[in-house]
């Protein structure tokens, strides 16, 4: 599996909230598929069908662990995920085991 293409990453403590920077054209479907299912949630991509193509759509998950937003841009998928110190980490270990970055 090709890895998605991470332009950026950063946590904020205070709120805890971390935000993730994808590169759009990047290979999305099967990594996001993967994190968000081992996190407990249903796949994000169905059927391979590409993140939606329009500038300023966004999705909202929440589970007891994780409330976590996916923002799509005209280049860029936006995550910001919001859960604790644990689950924080988790997320991101999870993200760069199917991503790389981008310069």
């Amino acid at each position: 599996m090709k890895p998605m293409q991470i332009k950026g990453m950063g946590y904020s403590p205070k709120s805890n909230r971390s935000f993730y920077f994808i590169v759009k054209k990047s290979n999305l479907v099967k990594p996001i598929n993967n994190v968000m299912e081992k996190i407990g949630f249903d796949l994000y991509f169905c059927d391979g069908h590409e993140i939606e193509i329009s500038a300023n759509h966004m999705d909202h998950y929440k589970n007891k662990n994780y409330d976590i937003d996916l923002i799509s841009t005209e280049n860029r998928l936006i995550i910001i995920v919001r859960a604790d110190e644990v689950h924080q980490k988790k997320f991101k270990e999870l993200m760069l085991a199917y991503g790389i970055f981008q310069v």
